[in-house]
C-alpha cells in the first residue's frame, strides 16, 4: 500500500477500535457516572474533522489568488465530512461558469465540526483576512442541541473553551449577533453576507425539537433583519423553512431524542469512512431525510446549493 492508502486504512482501524472501546464502556457504565463520556463521542468524529482542502487558512498560505473569494462559514453542516458537502458543489459550479468566461470565484470551506456560535466566532479573523466578496453563515445546530439536552450542553461546555455557559436561545441570539456584526464591520465594502437559519432537528413536524428549531430560525431572521436595515448587505436564507417543507413532503415523523441520537452521531462517521452512502446510513439509523437526526445527505446539500446559488445570482430566496 502507498502512504495515503495506508494512512486511510490506519484511520479506519483506529476508528473501529474507538467504537468498540466506546461501546464496551457504554454498556458497563451509566451515562451520568462516566466522566470521560462527554469527550468520547468526538473520538470517531475527530477522524473526519480534518481541515477542508480549500479552507481560509490554506488560501492565506497560498501564493496565487483568484479574481474573487467566497467563504462558507459554519459547523459540520458546512464542513461536509459527516454531512452533505454542498460547499464542494458550489466550487464545481464556479469552475463550470469559469469555462464560459463568467469569472472564477474560489469557494473556501470554513466549516468546523461540532462548533457552537460562540466557538465559531473565534475563527472570524481568518475569514475576514481572505477579503471575500461573499460569505455564507450556517451556525446554530449545536446551540440548538445544547438548548434541548443537558448532557449535550455539558459536552459543549467541556469541549469548547469559548462556550463558557450552556447553549440557549438567548446565547445563540447574542453570539450570532456578534458574528454578523464582526463581518458587517470588517469585510470589504463590496462584500455580501447570507445567514442561513439552522435546519430542523429530527424529523417530526410539530415536535418539541422542531418547535425549538423554529424559534432559532426566528431568532436568526430577527438578528439578520436588524443588520440588513442598516447596512443592506446582510440577507436571511430561510433554510429551516425550506428543509421543513421537504421533510413534511417526504412523510417524516421521527422525533429527535438526544439519548437515542448521540450513539448514531458516533457510528455514522465510521459508516461513512468505511464507504457507506448517506442513504445507507440513513436507512441503518432509521431516518428518512437525515442520517442521524442532525446531519444530512445530498437532498439537503441540493437545497443549500440552490439557495446560495440564487442569492449569488441575486434572485429572490
Amino acid at each position: 500500500l502507498g502512504r495515503p492508502a495506508a494512512a486511510a486504512m490506519a484511520a479506519r482501524i483506529l476508528c473501529l477500535l474507538c467504537l468498540l472501546a466506546h461501546a464496551a464502556i457504554a454498556f458497563q457504565y451509566e451515562l451520568a457516572a462516566l466522566p470521560l463520556l462527554p469527550i468520547l463521542p468526538f473520538v470517531p468524529v475527530a477522524l473526519t474533522d480534518y481541515q477542508p482542502r480549500k479552507s481560509p487558512r490554506s488560501y492565506l498560505r497560498g501564493d496565487s489568488s483568484p479574481e474573487e473569494v467566497m467563504v462558507c462559514f459554519g459547523d459540520s453542516l458546512t464542513h461536509g465530512s459527516v454531512s452533505a458537502n454542498w460547499v464542494e458543489r458550489l466550487e464545481e459550479r464556479s469552475r463550470n461558469r469559469a469555462i464560459w468566461g463568467e469569472g472564477y470565484t474560489a469557494v473556501l470551506n470554513a466549516g468546523v465540526n461540532s462548533e457552537t456560535a460562540a466557538a465559531a466566532y473565534t475563527r472570524l479573523g481568518d475569514v475576514i483576512a481572505c477579503k471575500p466578496t461573499a460569505v455564507t453563515v450556517l451556525i446554530g445546530t449545536n446551540d440548538l442541541i445544547g438548548s434541548l439536552a443537558t448532557s449535550a450542553a455539558n459536552m459543549y461546555v467541556n469541549k469548547l473553551p469559548a462556550q463558557k455557559i450552556p447553549p440557549s436561545e438567548a446565547g445563540y441570539a447574542a453570539e450570532l449577533g456578534r458574528i454578523v456584526k464582526e463581518l458587517d464591520q470588517n469585510l470589504p465594502p463590496n462584500s455580501r453576507v447570507l445567514v442561513l437559519s439552522p435546519p430542523p432537528l429530527g424529523e417530526r413536524p410539530g415536535g418539541p425539537a422542531w418547535r425549538r428549531g423554529g424559534r432559532f430560525a426566528e431568532i436568526c431572521k430577527k438578528v439578520v433583519g436588524e443588520f440588513s436595515e442598516v447596512s443592506g448587505r446582510v440577507a436571511y436564507g430561510p433554510l429551516y423553512e425550506r428543509v421543513a417543507e421537504e421533510m413534511v413532503a417526504a412523510g417524516c415523523e421521527r422525533e429527535f431524542v438526544w439519548s437515542e441520537v448521540w450513539p448514531q452521531c458516533i457510528t455514522s462517521p465510521a459508516r461513512l469512512l468505511f464507504g457507506s452512502s448517506f442513504g445507507e446510513v440513513s436507512a441503518a439509523n432509521g431516518w428518512r431525510y437525515t442520517t442521524d437526526g442532525i446531519h444530512f445527505g445530498p437532498q439537503f446539500g441540493g437545497v443549500c446549493e440552490r439557495m446560495v446559488g440564487d442569492w449569488l445570482d441575486e434572485r429572490e430566496l
